[in-house]
Protein backbone atom coordinates (compact mmCIF):
# COMPACT_ATOMS: atom_id res chain seq x y z
CA UNK A 1 0.00 0.00 0.00
CA UNK A 2 1.29 3.42 -0.94
CA UNK A 3 1.97 6.23 1.52
CA UNK A 4 -0.86 8.79 1.74
CA UNK A 5 0.57 12.16 2.70
CA UNK A 6 0.24 15.71 1.38
CA UNK A 7 3.84 16.30 2.50
CA UNK A 8 6.63 15.43 0.04
CA UNK A 9 9.84 14.15 1.58
CA UNK A 10 13.55 14.11 0.83
CA UNK A 11 16.37 11.73 1.71
CA UNK A 12 18.95 13.25 4.04
CA UNK A 13 21.46 10.74 2.70
CA UNK A 14 21.00 12.00 -0.86
CA UNK A 15 21.07 15.59 0.36
CA UNK A 16 24.40 15.05 2.13
CA UNK A 17 25.76 13.34 -0.96
CA UNK A 18 24.68 16.12 -3.32
CA UNK A 19 25.17 18.95 -0.85
CA UNK A 20 24.55 22.51 -2.00
CA UNK A 21 25.71 21.93 -5.56
CA UNK A 22 23.41 23.08 -8.33
CA UNK A 23 23.93 23.94 -11.98
CA UNK A 24 21.07 26.32 -12.69
CA UNK A 25 19.07 28.83 -10.68
CA UNK A 26 15.30 28.22 -10.46
CA UNK A 27 14.46 31.02 -12.89
CA UNK A 28 16.81 29.47 -15.45
CA UNK A 29 15.10 26.11 -15.07
CA UNK A 30 11.67 27.74 -15.46
CA UNK A 31 12.80 29.74 -18.50
CA UNK A 32 13.98 26.59 -20.22
CA UNK A 33 10.68 24.76 -19.73
CA UNK A 34 7.90 27.20 -18.90
CA UNK A 35 8.55 30.95 -19.03
CA UNK A 36 8.51 32.34 -22.57
CA UNK A 37 9.09 36.01 -21.71
CA UNK A 38 12.85 36.36 -21.18
CA UNK A 39 12.42 39.99 -20.04
CA UNK A 40 11.24 39.00 -16.58
CA UNK A 41 13.67 40.05 -13.84
CA UNK A 42 14.13 37.45 -11.06
CA UNK A 43 14.07 38.29 -7.34
CA UNK A 44 14.55 35.65 -4.66
CA UNK A 45 13.10 35.62 -1.14
CA UNK A 46 12.81 33.16 1.72
CA UNK A 47 8.99 33.15 1.57
CA UNK A 48 6.35 34.26 -0.91
CA UNK A 49 4.44 36.39 1.61
CA UNK A 50 7.64 38.38 2.25
CA UNK A 51 8.28 38.84 -1.46
CA UNK A 52 4.73 40.11 -1.84
CA UNK A 53 5.03 42.46 1.13
CA UNK A 54 7.90 44.32 -0.53
CA UNK A 55 6.17 44.23 -3.90
CA UNK A 56 2.97 45.66 -2.40
CA UNK A 57 5.00 48.43 -0.70
CA UNK A 58 6.62 49.35 -4.00
CA UNK A 59 3.33 49.40 -5.88
CA UNK A 60 1.72 51.51 -3.17
CA UNK A 61 4.56 54.03 -3.45
CA UNK A 62 3.66 54.33 -7.14
CA UNK A 63 0.01 55.05 -6.30
CA UNK A 64 -1.20 51.51 -7.04
CA UNK A 65 -2.73 50.37 -3.78
CA UNK A 66 -6.24 49.00 -4.44
CA UNK A 67 -5.96 45.21 -4.69
CA UNK A 68 -8.58 42.57 -5.44
CA UNK A 69 -8.13 39.15 -3.83
CA UNK A 70 -10.27 36.02 -3.96
CA UNK A 71 -11.99 35.54 -0.59
CA UNK A 72 -10.72 31.94 -0.51
CA UNK A 73 -6.99 32.51 -0.12
CA UNK A 74 -4.08 32.19 2.31
CA UNK A 75 -4.53 34.90 4.98
CA UNK A 76 -0.79 35.62 5.12
CA UNK A 77 -0.84 36.89 1.54
CA UNK A 78 -3.60 39.36 2.30
CA UNK A 79 -1.95 40.38 5.56
CA UNK A 80 1.19 41.28 3.58
CA UNK A 81 -0.86 43.74 1.55
CA UNK A 82 -2.53 45.05 4.68
CA UNK A 83 0.82 45.69 6.39
CA UNK A 84 2.11 47.36 3.22
CA UNK A 85 -0.70 49.90 3.50
CA UNK A 86 -2.82 48.76 0.57
CA UNK A 87 -6.60 48.98 0.20
CA UNK A 88 -7.98 45.45 0.12
CA UNK A 89 -11.00 44.23 -1.80
CA UNK A 90 -12.43 40.72 -1.90
CA UNK A 91 -14.66 38.81 -4.28
CA UNK A 92 -16.42 35.58 -3.46
CA UNK A 93 -15.43 32.42 -5.32
CA UNK A 94 -17.12 29.66 -7.26
CA UNK A 95 -17.57 26.39 -5.32
CA UNK A 96 -16.40 24.25 -8.23
CA UNK A 97 -13.24 26.13 -9.26
CA UNK A 98 -12.51 27.70 -5.83
CA UNK A 99 -11.76 30.94 -7.67
CA UNK A 100 -13.35 34.25 -8.68
CA UNK A 101 -15.78 33.85 -11.62
CA UNK A 102 -14.46 35.70 -14.67
CA UNK A 103 -17.53 37.93 -14.95
CA UNK A 104 -17.09 39.07 -11.34
CA UNK A 105 -13.40 39.74 -11.86
CA UNK A 106 -14.17 41.84 -14.95
CA UNK A 107 -16.57 44.02 -12.93
CA UNK A 108 -13.98 44.60 -10.21
CA UNK A 109 -11.29 45.43 -12.75
CA UNK A 110 -12.81 48.90 -13.12
CA UNK A 111 -12.58 49.58 -9.39
CA UNK A 112 -9.06 48.44 -8.45
CA UNK A 113 -5.46 48.97 -9.52
CA UNK A 114 -4.23 45.40 -9.03
CA UNK A 115 -5.77 41.97 -9.47
CA UNK A 116 -4.22 39.09 -7.56
CA UNK A 117 -4.88 35.87 -9.44
CA UNK A 118 -4.27 32.49 -7.82
CA UNK A 119 -4.16 29.24 -9.78
CA UNK A 120 -5.71 27.57 -6.76
CA UNK A 121 -4.39 24.07 -6.05
CA UNK A 122 -3.01 23.95 -9.60
CA UNK A 123 -6.29 24.65 -11.42
CA UNK A 124 -5.32 27.21 -14.09
CA UNK A 125 -7.36 30.40 -14.12
CA UNK A 126 -8.79 31.22 -17.62
CA UNK A 127 -6.33 34.04 -18.28
CA UNK A 128 -6.77 34.10 -22.07
CA UNK A 129 -10.44 35.12 -21.80
CA UNK A 130 -9.69 38.39 -20.00
CA UNK A 131 -8.39 41.82 -21.00
CA UNK A 132 -5.69 42.93 -18.55
CA UNK A 133 -4.40 45.86 -20.60
CA UNK A 134 -5.30 48.59 -18.10
CA UNK A 135 -4.59 46.88 -14.80
CA UNK A 136 -1.66 45.33 -12.93
CA UNK A 137 -1.83 41.54 -12.65
CA UNK A 138 0.02 39.57 -9.99
CA UNK A 139 -0.04 35.88 -10.90
CA UNK A 140 0.39 33.43 -8.01
CA UNK A 141 1.82 30.17 -9.34
CA UNK A 142 2.74 28.63 -5.98
CA UNK A 143 0.65 25.53 -6.81
CA UNK A 144 0.79 25.60 -10.59
CA UNK A 145 4.22 24.85 -12.04
CA UNK A 146 3.45 22.90 -15.25
CA UNK A 147 -0.23 23.92 -15.18
CA UNK A 148 -1.49 25.03 -18.59
CA UNK A 149 -4.21 27.57 -19.34
CA UNK A 150 -6.51 26.05 -21.99
CA UNK A 151 -4.09 23.11 -21.86
CA UNK A 152 -1.78 25.22 -24.09
CA UNK A 153 -0.09 28.06 -22.25
CA UNK A 154 1.89 27.52 -19.06
CA UNK A 155 0.83 29.56 -16.05
CA UNK A 156 3.43 32.16 -15.16
CA UNK A 157 3.39 33.87 -18.57
CA UNK A 158 0.48 36.26 -18.02
CA UNK A 159 1.18 38.45 -15.01
CA UNK A 160 3.09 41.71 -14.75
CA UNK A 161 4.51 40.04 -11.65
CA UNK A 162 4.65 36.28 -11.14
CA UNK A 163 5.24 34.43 -7.89
CA UNK A 164 6.61 30.87 -7.75
CA UNK A 165 7.17 28.80 -4.63
CA UNK A 166 10.34 26.72 -4.37
CA UNK A 167 8.83 24.37 -1.77
CA UNK A 168 5.10 23.86 -2.41
CA UNK A 169 5.29 21.39 -5.30
CA UNK A 170 8.74 19.98 -4.59
CA UNK A 171 10.11 18.95 -1.18
CA UNK A 172 12.22 21.81 0.13
CA UNK A 173 12.95 24.04 3.12
CA UNK A 174 11.48 27.32 1.85
CA UNK A 175 12.08 29.78 -0.98
CA UNK A 176 10.17 32.02 -3.36
CA UNK A 177 10.89 33.46 -6.80
CA UNK A 178 9.28 36.72 -7.87
CA UNK A 179 9.48 37.55 -11.57
CA UNK A 180 8.89 41.16 -12.60
CA UNK A 181 8.50 42.76 -16.01
CA UNK A 182 10.14 45.93 -14.65
CA UNK A 183 12.99 46.65 -12.26
CA UNK A 184 11.91 46.69 -8.60
CA UNK A 185 13.52 49.15 -6.20
CA UNK A 186 13.58 46.96 -3.15
CA UNK A 187 16.68 48.84 -1.94
CA UNK A 188 18.25 46.15 0.19
CA UNK A 189 20.82 43.42 -0.08
CA UNK A 190 19.55 40.07 1.12
CA UNK A 191 21.66 37.89 3.35
CA UNK A 192 21.43 34.15 2.77
CA UNK A 193 19.01 32.33 5.01
CA UNK A 194 20.20 29.73 7.49
CA UNK A 195 19.08 26.09 7.30
CA UNK A 196 15.82 25.47 9.14
CA UNK A 197 16.72 22.23 10.93
CA UNK A 198 13.18 21.71 12.26
CA UNK A 199 11.78 21.86 8.73
CA UNK A 200 14.61 19.69 7.39
CA UNK A 201 13.87 16.94 9.92
CA UNK A 202 10.13 17.22 9.28
CA UNK A 203 10.45 16.56 5.53
CA UNK A 204 13.19 13.93 5.78
CA UNK A 205 12.48 10.28 5.00
CA UNK A 206 14.86 9.16 7.72
CA UNK A 207 12.66 10.65 10.48
CA UNK A 208 9.37 9.85 8.73
CA UNK A 209 8.23 7.03 11.03
CA UNK A 210 8.79 8.97 14.26
CA UNK A 211 7.17 12.13 12.92
CA UNK A 212 4.16 10.26 11.54
CA UNK A 213 3.56 8.54 14.88
CA UNK A 214 3.43 12.00 16.43
CA UNK A 215 1.18 13.35 13.66
CA UNK A 216 -1.29 10.47 14.10
CA UNK A 217 -2.50 11.88 17.40
CA UNK A 218 -1.74 15.56 16.99
CA UNK A 219 -4.73 17.86 17.34
CA UNK A 220 -5.64 20.34 14.61
CA UNK A 221 -4.17 23.78 15.11
CA UNK A 222 -5.24 27.27 14.11
CA UNK A 223 -2.05 29.03 13.03
CA UNK A 224 -1.47 32.68 13.80
CA UNK A 225 -0.99 35.12 10.95
CA UNK A 226 2.73 35.55 10.32
CA UNK A 227 3.90 39.04 11.22
CA UNK A 228 7.59 38.60 10.35
CA UNK A 229 8.76 40.28 7.13
CA UNK A 230 12.50 39.75 7.54
CA UNK A 231 13.60 39.21 3.95
CA UNK A 232 16.43 36.79 3.20
CA UNK A 233 17.90 35.04 0.20
CA UNK A 234 17.30 31.26 0.06
CA UNK A 235 20.46 29.31 0.82
CA UNK A 236 22.19 27.07 -1.71
CA UNK A 237 20.60 23.94 -0.24
CA UNK A 238 17.20 25.32 -1.29
CA UNK A 239 18.39 25.91 -4.86
CA UNK A 240 19.92 22.43 -4.98
CA UNK A 241 16.75 20.75 -3.72
CA UNK A 242 14.59 22.70 -6.16
CA UNK A 243 16.78 21.71 -9.08
CA UNK A 244 16.52 18.05 -8.04
CA UNK A 245 12.75 18.22 -7.58
CA UNK A 246 12.12 20.19 -10.75
CA UNK A 247 13.71 17.44 -12.86
CA UNK A 248 10.96 15.04 -11.79
CA UNK A 249 8.03 17.45 -11.52
CA UNK A 250 6.81 17.50 -15.12
CA UNK A 251 6.50 13.71 -15.25
CA UNK A 252 4.90 13.72 -11.80
CA UNK A 253 2.23 16.18 -12.96
CA UNK A 254 1.49 14.09 -16.06
CA UNK A 255 1.25 10.97 -13.91
CA UNK A 256 -1.13 12.63 -11.47
CA UNK A 257 -3.46 13.59 -14.28
CA UNK A 258 -3.64 9.95 -15.38
CA UNK A 259 -4.42 8.65 -11.89
CA UNK A 260 -6.97 11.44 -11.31
CA UNK A 261 -9.61 9.53 -13.29
CA UNK A 262 -9.92 7.07 -10.39
CA UNK A 263 -10.36 9.94 -7.92
CA UNK A 264 -13.13 11.41 -10.07
CA UNK A 265 -14.91 8.08 -10.53
CA UNK A 266 -14.88 7.24 -6.83
CA UNK A 267 -15.80 10.75 -5.71
CA UNK A 268 -18.85 10.55 -7.99
CA UNK A 269 -19.69 7.01 -6.84
CA UNK A 270 -19.65 8.12 -3.18
CA UNK A 271 -21.49 11.38 -3.84
CA UNK A 272 -18.61 13.63 -2.80
CA UNK A 273 -18.26 17.18 -4.08
CA UNK A 274 -14.80 18.24 -5.29
CA UNK A 275 -12.82 20.92 -7.11
CA UNK A 276 -13.15 20.39 -10.83
CA UNK A 277 -10.17 19.16 -12.84
CA UNK A 278 -9.32 20.63 -16.23
CA UNK A 279 -6.86 19.42 -18.81
CA UNK A 280 -3.69 21.25 -17.89
CA UNK A 281 -4.21 21.12 -14.11
CA UNK A 282 -1.04 20.41 -12.12
CA UNK A 283 -3.11 18.66 -9.41
CA UNK A 284 -1.38 20.05 -6.35
CA UNK A 285 -3.86 17.87 -4.49
CA UNK A 286 -7.40 16.51 -4.90
CA UNK A 287 -9.85 18.60 -2.90
CA UNK A 288 -13.13 17.17 -1.62
CA UNK A 289 -15.90 18.88 0.35
CA UNK A 290 -17.61 17.22 3.29
CA UNK A 291 -20.20 18.22 5.85
CA UNK A 292 -18.67 21.09 7.90
CA UNK A 293 -20.03 19.52 11.09
CA UNK A 294 -17.71 16.53 10.72
CA UNK A 295 -14.87 17.85 8.56
CA UNK A 296 -12.27 18.20 11.32
CA UNK A 297 -13.16 14.83 12.85
CA UNK A 298 -12.80 13.19 9.41
CA UNK A 299 -9.29 14.65 9.15
CA UNK A 300 -8.31 13.48 12.61
CA UNK A 301 -9.68 9.99 12.06
CA UNK A 302 -7.85 9.64 8.75
CA UNK A 303 -4.64 10.43 10.61
CA UNK A 304 -5.15 7.37 12.80
CA UNK A 305 -4.78 5.30 9.64
CA UNK A 306 -1.71 7.35 8.64
CA UNK A 307 -3.63 9.09 5.88
CA UNK A 308 -2.38 12.66 6.16
CA UNK A 309 -4.53 15.27 4.47
CA UNK A 310 -4.94 18.98 5.18
CA UNK A 311 -7.63 21.67 5.24
CA UNK A 312 -5.95 24.52 3.32
CA UNK A 313 -7.41 27.22 3.42
CA UNK A 314 -9.70 26.71 6.40
CA UNK A 315 -8.38 29.99 7.87
CA UNK A 316 -9.55 32.42 5.19
CA UNK A 317 -8.95 36.15 5.87
CA UNK A 318 -12.61 36.79 6.71
CA UNK A 319 -12.23 34.65 9.85
CA UNK A 320 -9.52 36.87 11.36
CA UNK A 321 -11.54 40.05 11.58
CA UNK A 322 -8.70 42.23 10.28
CA UNK A 323 -10.30 43.71 7.22
CA UNK A 324 -13.79 44.68 8.42
CA UNK A 325 -15.19 41.72 6.53
CA UNK A 326 -18.61 40.21 6.97
CA UNK A 327 -18.54 36.47 6.41
CA UNK A 328 -22.11 36.76 5.10
CA UNK A 329 -20.76 38.55 2.02
CA UNK A 330 -18.60 35.56 1.06
CA UNK A 331 -20.78 32.48 1.61
CA UNK A 332 -18.94 30.30 -0.90
CA UNK A 333 -15.49 31.03 0.50
CA UNK A 334 -16.82 30.43 4.01
CA UNK A 335 -18.38 27.12 2.94
CA UNK A 336 -15.16 25.96 1.29
CA UNK A 337 -13.08 26.89 4.32
CA UNK A 338 -15.32 24.83 6.61
CA UNK A 339 -15.75 21.77 4.38
CA UNK A 340 -12.52 21.29 2.44
CA UNK A 341 -10.24 18.28 2.78
CA UNK A 342 -7.21 18.15 0.49
CA UNK A 343 -6.26 14.58 -0.38
CA UNK A 344 -2.78 13.57 -1.50
CA UNK A 345 -2.46 12.49 -5.13
CA UNK A 346 0.72 10.92 -6.50
CA UNK A 347 1.73 9.50 -9.86
CA UNK A 348 2.81 6.20 -8.28
CA UNK A 349 -0.64 5.48 -6.80
CA UNK A 350 -2.54 2.53 -8.22
CA UNK A 351 -6.27 2.08 -8.70
CA UNK A 352 -6.24 -0.11 -5.60
CA UNK A 353 -4.55 2.66 -3.60
CA UNK A 354 -7.22 5.16 -4.56
CA UNK A 355 -10.00 2.67 -3.81
CA UNK A 356 -8.54 2.07 -0.34
CA UNK A 357 -8.31 5.83 0.29
CA UNK A 358 -11.90 6.53 -0.71
CA UNK A 359 -13.30 3.52 1.14
CA UNK A 360 -11.66 4.80 4.32
CA UNK A 361 -13.10 8.26 3.74
CA UNK A 362 -16.57 6.88 3.00
CA UNK A 363 -16.59 4.60 6.06
CA UNK A 364 -15.41 7.40 8.37
CA UNK A 365 -18.01 9.86 7.04
CA UNK A 366 -20.76 7.26 7.37
CA UNK A 367 -19.87 6.47 10.99
CA UNK A 368 -19.56 10.11 11.97
CA UNK A 369 -22.87 11.06 10.40
CA UNK A 370 -24.58 8.32 12.39
CA UNK A 371 -23.30 9.98 15.57
CA UNK A 372 -24.68 13.42 14.76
Amino acid sequence: MSKFDVIDRISLFNLLRKGSNFKKMPHELLEKKIIKNKEYIPYYFNYGRIALYYLFKELRAKGKKRILFPAFICPNIVYSAYKAGCEIYFADVDVETFNIPTEVLERFARKVDIIFIVHTFGLPYPMTTLDFSNIIVIEDCAHSIFSKVDNKHYTGNFGDYVLFSLYKQTPNLNGALLLSRIHCNFNFFLKKDTINLKRLIFISKEFEFIIDEYRKYKELEVPKIKDDFNAKMPNDIVFSLFEEGFKKLEDEVKGRYKIAKYYLELADDFGLKYQIILKGSSLFNFSILVDPKIRDQVLLTLRRYKIFCDRTWFNIPAKYGLFNLSIDKFPNAYYLSNSIINLPIRSNYTKEDVEYLFMKIYDIIKKLKNLI
